[in-house]
């Protein structure tokens, strides 16, 4: 019978996407049809597009915000110079303009960047 030991290293590695912070989405809405026309929320950027940003609002479902609603009065300085002026991980504050129901849209305004 042969005894043998084995050591093994672990080492910790960096992992290769931004691991973004989370938006303290508001506890009393967790689903689309928890949501009002009006209500204010803050929110993550998930994506932007040439049409507009999806931003994750907490309901399981991202609203957009179309890109005519994103204007430079409602950006920092240092976003003015970017093409869409937000990224994906970006924390704002947004309102409800529209809910779609059967068809799961949500349409946002942008108020302000956090």
């Amino acid at each position: 019978m042969v005894s043998a030991s084995l050591k093994v290293l672990i080492f910790e590695q960096e992992p290769e996407f931004q691991d973004f912070d989370k938006p303290d989405f508001k506890r009393s809405i967790v689903c689309l049809e928890d949501l009002q026309v009006g209500t204010v929320l803050t929110g993550k950027v998930e994506n932007a597009t040439l049409f507009g940003i999806f931003v994750d609002i907490g309901v399981g479902k991202s609203g957009l915000i179309p890109i005519r609603n994103v204007t430079e009065a409602k950006l920092s300085k240092t976003k003015k110079r970017r093409s869409l002026g937000l990224g994906p991980g970006e924390r704002v504050e947004v309102q409800v303009l529209n809910i779609d129901i059967p068809r799961s849209r949500i349409t946002l305004d942008l108020i302000r960047v956090l």
